[in-house]
Formats: structure tokens, sequence, C-alpha cells
């Protein structure tokens, strides 16, 4: 069974380096799911030097009208 496996947006930088060895976790425990991160735009470069995410999904944030 492919599992599919979604981390939702840590906010900032500290945040997301103390999420990382979990995510790095979750990967190794089931290698051949596909590991998506839904984050911030700008967090995009910074999530892309991690192989273990297999795809980032933007996600702007709340916005009011």
């Amino acid at each position: 069974m492919m599992h599919k496996i979604a981390v939702f947006r840590t906010l900032q930088l500290g945040d997301m380096l103390c999420a990382m060895p979990a995510i790095a976790t979750m990967k190794y425990n089931y290698p051949k799911s596909t590991l998506y991160f839904i984050g911030l735009p700008h967090m995009e470069p910074f999530i892309k030097r991690f192989d273990y995410v297999d795809k980032f999904v933007a996600f702007p944030g709340h916005c009011l009208i």
C-alpha cells in the first residue's frame, strides 16, 4: 500500500528546524510513501534542501476579505 503523508505548515524557521527530524523519521519509517509539505510560499527554498520531502505545496495562509 502506498501512503501519502502531509505535513502542514510549521510557522517560522525555528519551528521548522525543530520539526525536520520528525519529518525525516516519518519518511524513514515509510520509505515508499509520498511526503508532502504544505507551507508558506517563502519556505519552499528551505524545504527543497531536504530530499525526504517529495513535494512542496504552497499555502498562502489565512486572508480576510
